[in-house]
């Protein structure tokens, strides 16, 4: 697996050529609706307040725990 991420300018460079454009323009498209996603569900049931896991298991119990509310939140919620 690899992560990717848009090209930045390099120092004292002016601007960046069409490819690195235009691969940054894609990888920020598939990027966006993935943010997107975790923006909402950390909103919505705080998914990063994990400062009292103390455990493999237990960050796991906390992770899906929060992902049940957030499917509950989005199934039920009007």
């Amino acid at each position: 697996m690899e992560i990717l991420t848009p090209v930045k300018l390099k120092k004292g460079q002016k601007h960046l050529d069409a490819a690195d454009k235009r691969y940054s323009s894609y990888v920020s498209s598939v990027r966006q609706p993935v943010e997107a996603f975790f923006h909402w569900l950390n909103e919505k049931t705080h998914i990063q307040a994990a400062s009292k896991v103390r455990s493999e298991t237990g960050l796991w119990l906390h992770c899906f725990s929060r992902m049940a509310a957030a499917l509950f939140i989005l199934v039920f919620n009007p």
